[in-house]
């Protein structure tokens, strides 16, 4: 779950995405979540006058992104989980 609150957080906010990424630790993460992080990554460096990702958007770019990848119903998954969450940036920050 804290992943999942990790990723709410960077996509909701760019600067905290900016302060906090990189203090994770992507050893300690699935593939999955690797994955989107690296492409929040991307589109903040592609797209840099954007302060925010929406979860639409997030799910877009990631298809985009990575076309072919296998196991596209984990992935969807884990966006309609992020679609879902409901956390305050302050609790989030917390976390």
């Amino acid at each position: 779950m804290t992943a999942l609150i990790i990723l709410k957080l960077f996509i909701q906010n760019r600067n905290i995405y900016n302060r906090y990424n990189s203090y994770i630790n992507t050893t300690n993460i699935t593939k999955e979540y690797n994955n989107i992080l690296l492409v929040i990554k991307d589109y903040y460096n592609k797209f840099e006058e954007h302060n925010y990702l929406s979860s639409d958007e997030l799910r877009s770019w990631f298809h985009h992104c990575n076309p072919t990848i296998k196991d596209k119903e984990i992935y969807e998954s884990l966006f309609d989980r992020l679609d879902t969450l409901d956390i305050s940036t302050s609790v989030a920050e917390e976390v």
